[in-house]
């Protein structure tokens, strides 16, 4: 009796967890229902393994982070967070935007989508490492998925990944993907009923504008009629000279094979030198308190109020 009112407890807390900071746990709950096992976090539905190229990219690039933060905008998945602070040893952040979607779906309101988004996260620029995005602009028309693109770049720490996917061609059907991790290269998908289907195609050039401040560091486009991309933000640059300690923009004179002088303008950037750091990973005993953050699997998993 008290080992099964302990796992409702847990299940309780870790659904709370996964709510939006406006719309509360009222958001959450069509999504959110979780168990440290990650299958009752995910409604009933197909379930099938999917190969993912992009995937691994996306941890390579967090893998010399020391305790890297990650913010994932899907619903709260056990198994998925087991495997990060296993692997990572990260501090998990879980804002589920699918939720608000349903919400404002199932209330007619996706034309307030955009201006919802400009507010929807209170993180400060530059604070995640990594961000999973999944397949969630598809189900976005074009003007919300700029705002939280924008959104998305902002936070994301120079050096960052951002790991998301694009249907390439029109998905008829009113269902929602979860994703569920097995390795580096699989990934379980699980299906839901959605009140929202899949709005449009983005196109290459839509994508690239969507996420400007970004640059494009792989991209596949798998036979399951998806294009994987990760996403990184560029590393700050110091404007140092080796020899002389010229500024950024220098001006230097030289002298022509008439006589004449002509000035012209050299751009000297140094790019410091690349450090290795090794991840330490966090405790695996569970900390549950009443704080705002806890331990699963390694991963220290927070949300905003």
């Amino acid at each position: 009796m008290e080992q099964g009112t302990s796992n409702r407890a847990l299940s309780g807390f870790l659904a709370r967890l996964g709510g939006g900071r406006t719309g509360g746990q009222e958001a959450a709950r069509p999504s959110a229902q979780a168990g440290l096992n990650g299958a009752a976090a995910v409604p009933a539905g197909s379930d099938k393994s999917i190969s993912t190229k992009a995937f691994s990219r996306f941890l390579a690039a967090l893998k010399y982070r020391e305790a890297p933060v990650l913010l994932d905008l899907g619903p709260v998945v056990g198994s998925n967070i087991n495997f990060f602070g296993e692997r990572l040893g990260c501090k998990f952040f879980i804002e589920d935007v699918y939720a608000n979607l349903e919400k404002y779906a199932r209330e007619n309101r996706t034309r307030e989508l955009a201006e919802f988004f400009k507010s929807r996260f209170p993180q400060p620029d530059d604070s995640f490492d990594g961000i999973l995005c999944w397949d969630i602009f598809d189900y976005l028309d074009k003007a919300s998925a700029q705002v939280l693109a924008r959104e998305m770049t902002r936070m994301l720490k120079p050096g960052g990944a951002l790991l998301t996917f694009f249907a390439t061609v029109a998905m008829p059907g009113k269902e929602y993907t979860r994703y569920l991790v097995v390795d580096d290269k699989t990934f379980r998908h699980k299906t839901a009923p959605a009140a929202r289907g899949r709005q449009q195609v983005f196109v290459n050039r839509d994508i690239n504008l969507m996420f400007q401040g970004l640059n494009v560091s792989d991209s596949f486009l798998l036979m399951t009629r998806t294009r994987e991309i990760v996403f990184r933000k560029p590393e700050q640059k110091l404007a140092v000279d080796e020899n002389a300690g010229l500024p950024e923009s220098a001006s230097v004179a030289t002298t022509n094979t008439n006589g004449s002088t002509i000035a012209t303008t050299s751009m000297v950037t140094a790019i410091p030198a690349p450090t290795t750091t090794t991840a330490k990973p966090m405790g695996a005993k569970a900390a549950m308190s009443a704080g705002s953050s806890s331990s699963v699997g390694g991963a220290s998993i927070g949300r905003t109020s």
